[in-house]
């Protein structure tokens, strides 16, 4: 996933770096839960340095309002953008503000949100054995009162795998296709102990 891509411009006869630079950022304040229904809205520090467009994926299979930002190097575009949103069905989401820039490609950053009261710990896509997986806890750090951006988690597999110190999105690979109790432990930024949620997750064959 590509955050910020600048661009090496030459000037004869030196080679100059001119700070050609775009990058997309969920902004801070961006809301963490949602009911079905309820509209949210999503703001995204942007800088553009070219004639581009961005938009906002909300991962239920449509898009927000596209914009355009006819930038040029001397003249960047430089702000926040925003756009609202209201799911038809609880999950965990993960929204991508995507900026499809003329000469640099496509700049990604994502957000991710919990609607209504889905499962603690989502695992994408299906679970089948021996395949890498995303494994997605911001619904057990939500239901005990962490906040996703910082949270610390631990995480037991179940499978005897066990990594400390990690966010709420890892991979795993599951070997065995059987049930496994998936347990995080969610620490603060501090490093209080917030609780514990364990789910069990159904991995098949292939």
């Amino acid at each position: 996933m590509i955050r910020r891509r600048c661009a090496l411009l030459i000037a004869a006869p030196l080679l100059v770096l001119l700070g050609a630079c775009q990058y997309v950022r969920p902004h801070a304040g961006n809301p963490l839960t949602a009911e079905v229904g309820e509209v949210a809205t999503f703001c995204w520090d942007v800088r553009s340095e070219s004639f581009s467009t961005f938009l906002t994926s909300w991962d239920d299979g449509s898009v927000g309002d596209s914009f355009t930002l006819a930038a040029t190097p001397s003249i960047p575009f430089q702000g926040e953008l925003c756009d609202a949103h209201r799911w038809s069905r609880e999950g965990t989401f993960v929204v991508d503000g995507r900026l499809v820039a003329e000469d640099l490609g496509s700049i990604v950053d994502t957000a991710t949100i919990v609607v209504g009261d889905p499962d603690p710990i989502v695992v994408h896509p299906t679970a089948v054995r021996g395949t890498l997986l995303g494994v997605d806890a911001t619904g057990a750090v939500v239901g005990v009162g962490g906040d996703p951006h910082t949270a610390v988690l631990d995480w037991d597999f179940g499978d005897g795998v066990v990594v400390t110190g990690r966010g709420r999105i890892v991979n795993h690979v599951w070997e065995v296709p059987r049930t496994y109790d998936v347990t995080v432990t969610i620490h603060d930024a501090g490093g209080t102990v917030l609780g514990a949620v364990s789910q069990p997750v159904v991995v098949g064959n292939r």
